[in-house]
């Protein structure tokens, strides 16, 4: 749960502007529904952190967070806002996606 506070930290430094105080979605996708963009598997959410996506709509952090601190911690964090339940999330893009874990939990 300490980590996870250091992720929720700098998500809420950095994403909220995009992605809303809860992951619901704002002018960025709703991070907390099965739908992805970009994501397939848990490891694929680091990724596009430190790379970006969307031809630049999600910049590249990596020169802006450190690696093994910030991005894992931030990464970690989004993957828990999954299956949480804000007020007005925004309505789901992307693919379906497996649970994080393989098997519907």
């Amino acid at each position: 749960p300490a980590w996870l506070a250091v992720g929720q930290a700098v998500f809420k430094a950095n994403c909220v502007s995009c992605h809303g105080a809860n992951g619901q979605g704002d002018i960025g996708p709703n991070l907390t529904d099965d739908h992805w963009k970009n994501v397939t598997a848990i490891e694929d959410i680091a990724r596009v952190i430190s790379d970006g996506a969307g031809n630049g709509s999600m910049p590249a952090w990596r020169n802006r967070l450190s690696h093994v601190n910030q991005v894992v911690l931030t990464a970690a964090y989004v993957a828990s806002l999954r299956g949480s339940n804000p007020a007005n999330p925004r309505a789901p893009e992307g693919v379906a996606i497996a649970a994080w874990n393989g098997d519907g939990e």
